[in-house]
């Protein structure tokens, strides 16, 4: 397998692997009605889920699909037609967290001893997750957000981490 080959199977693989996750999060199994819904969602999720890795990595592969998410992908998904007022402020503050938090970083790299901004620089890294616990919300109001928060943000984050 060629390296491009091998880039484009480990992108597949991710986002296989966390739509099952976000499957499996936002209740999918429970009626036809509400899977239905739960499944534009998740092409919704995996959408910004590209457009945030390519902005977290940018040699990693995502560029092309994170473009073709943000122009065309995002505008033919019935989710997103609904609740993407609620989530494009939200993408846009991960999108910032995300230059902040490579300021914060070059920073540490120079002076390693410098602890007072770890903790904006954690979360500025992970800022991101909002938007799969805002689907959540979007999804199931705040029960669905109060009883599957924080388990999606556990089982994302080693995603989000990297």
């Amino acid at each position: 397998m060629n390296n491009l080959e091998t880039i484009i199977t480990g992108i597949v693989e991710e986002d296989q692997a966390i739509g099952k996750i976000l499957l499996e999060v936002y209740g999918h199994g429970t009626n036809a009605a509400y899977d239905s819904t739960v499944e534009v969602a998740v092409d919704c999720a995996l959408r910004l889920y590209n457009v945030l890795m390519n902005v977290r990595k940018p040699g990693a592969g995502r560029t092309h699909r994170a473009t073709m998410d943000l122009a065309v992908g995002l505008n033919g998904n019935p989710f997103w037609t609904k609740y993407g007022s609620a989530l494009l402020p939200i993408l846009h503050i991960a999108l910032q967290a995300q230059a902040d938090y490579a300021i914060l970083s070059v920073e540490k790299d120079e002076s390693p001893n410098i602890t007072v901004y770890d903790g904006i620089r954690t979360e500025s890294k992970l800022i991101g997750i909002e938007l799969f616990t805002m689907i959540a919300f979007c999804l199931g109001g705040h029960e669905l957000l109060a009883i599957k928060s924080l388990e999606l943000k556990k089982k994302l984050s080693p995603y989000l981490a990297v």
